[in-house]
């Protein structure tokens, strides 16, 4: 992975407020030949190989055996007197390579502790839309009253009275906008 030394974080060019930088940072993983890894970051692992499932092919789960297993960190917190008000829950659900239908994503594995990284070990391959790479429908939310296959209702995407309608609803706003410029300077 990557090859030769790696600095982490680059701040030469930054002037920190008080004069002293203010980073956090937990249980993150790092080639070994890292360097400029912030002392404020706690549980640092480092390594040769992540452990990673196929990085070619974008598939960035943990195998069996890496060391990002149950090592993510189990609670966000920020520099010290500068804590998160709110800090974000773990995910409940897979990260997506594209846009899916609702009620279409993978429920993230709960099995101890979280994994270090945005997939999980033994989480399946990566969530791809029903067809492969194309939303149905419009991607939109669905709902009530939608009608379309599985979109927001709206027929944007298209369908009886859809792109071209709102095309013309477009080009009405635009004439709209213009006859409005044009009596403004007059």
């Amino acid at each position: 992975m990557g090859g030769g030394a790696q600095v982490v974080v680059r701040d030469a060019e930054v002037a920190w407020v008080g004069g002293v930088a203010r980073t956090s940072g937990a249980n993150n993983w790092i080639l070994t030949a890292g360097t400029a890894v912030p002392a404020a970051w706690t549980g640092t692992l480092r390594g040769s190989d992540p452990g990673l499932l196929d990085v070619a092919s974008g598939d960035l789960r943990p195998v069996q055996g890496s060391p990002l297993v149950d090592q993510a960190a189990v609670a966000a917190a920020g520099p010290a007197g500068f804590e998160l008000p709110r800090p974000l829950p773990a995910p409940l659900y897979m990260p997506a390579r594209a846009a899916l239908p609702v009620g279409g994503g993978l429920p993230r594995p709960s099995v101890g502790r979280a994994d270090i990284g945005a997939l999980e070990y033994g989480s399946g391959p990566p969530v791809l839309p029903p067809d492969g790479g194309t939303p149905a429908g419009d991607a939109g939310a669905g709902g009530p009253g939608g009608g379309d296959e599985g979109g927001c209702g709206c027929r944007a995407g298209g369908g009886a009275g859809g792109g071209a309608a709102w095309t013309a609803v477009g080009l009405a706003l635009l004439a709209a906008l213009a006859a409005a410029r044009a009596r403004a300077r007059a």
